[in-house]
């Protein structure tokens, strides 16, 4: 028997960015504020354990549903005849993520909270993104596109307990656009394929159990690989005012 109570809080971010053009294209600087939203919940209410006595309790219930880091990107567009050449280098801030990990604090009662044994050790990247658009005619046009994006979460730090898996990727994209007018407005299709190549890398967790006591045998399995390949496919509808 319980009753729960429910605070979703949303975020709210600054995003601002500068730009100077020139005759050959325009040079750009990002800003993007951290926004993270949690959801909080407040747990009452009483339960019995294996005999006829009621055990109450009084839990306070997070977890982080949304993580977007603090990022500072400087950029380029540069046209060359029919050409069109971007590149960006972007600079994340990640000290602050927290996992979707269930965190459970006693805040009355005599049943306790669980401790959160995933101690993750983070660390702030660079992102270098490149791109490349060469228009055939007034109406089709193709596109390439790469990043490499490397895991802000060390991997010598997944050897604990928790459910977080992530690896640097390489980043792949091709894709065309096709333009046409409609009612004397620029309609644009937009197909597009994205391959996501992660890093492949086996992990052995440390010998015991989950929450650090060696004299126990472990839960879960004492290793894993991760790795392999992500397949994005999209398609985009854009129409000009």
């Amino acid at each position: 028997m319980a009753k729960l109570a429910f605070n979703y809080k949303p975020s709210i971010g600054l995003v601002g960015s500068v730009a100077k053009k020139d005759e050959k294209g325009f040079t750009y600087f990002n800003f993007q504020q951290e926004i993270k939203s949690e959801l909080t919940n407040k747990t009452t209410g009483e339960t019995e354990i294996a005999s006829n006595a009621s055990f109450p309790f009084d839990l306070q219930i997070s977890t982080m549903l949304y993580y977007d880091p603090m990022t500072f990107r400087l950029g380029r567009q540069h046209l060359a005849g029919n050409s069109i050449f971007y590149g960006s280098l972007e600079y994340q801030v990640w000290e602050h993520y927290q996992s979707t990990v269930m965190r459970m604090k006693k805040n009355g009662g005599v049943i306790n909270g669980s401790s959160n044994y995933e101690d993750l050790k983070l660390q702030n990247i660079f992102v270098p993104k490149a791109g490349y658009q060469y228009r055939l005619n007034d109406q089709w046009s193709y596109k390439l596109g790469y990043f490499y994006r490397p895991s802000p979460i060390q991997t010598s730090g997944l050897k604990n307990a928790g459910n977080t898996i992530d690896v640097d990727k390489h980043v792949f994209s091709v894709g065309t656009a096709y333009d046409f007018m409609v009612m004397t407005k620029k309609v644009t299709i937009d197909v597009a394929y994205q391959g996501h190549k992660l890093k492949d890398q086996k992990i052995t967790k440390t010998p015991g159990r989950e929450d650090g006591d060696i004299t126990q045998p472990k839960i879960g399995s004492p290793g894993y690989r991760i790795g392999g390949m992500i397949h994005v496919l999209s398609v985009g509808l854009s129409w000009m005012l």
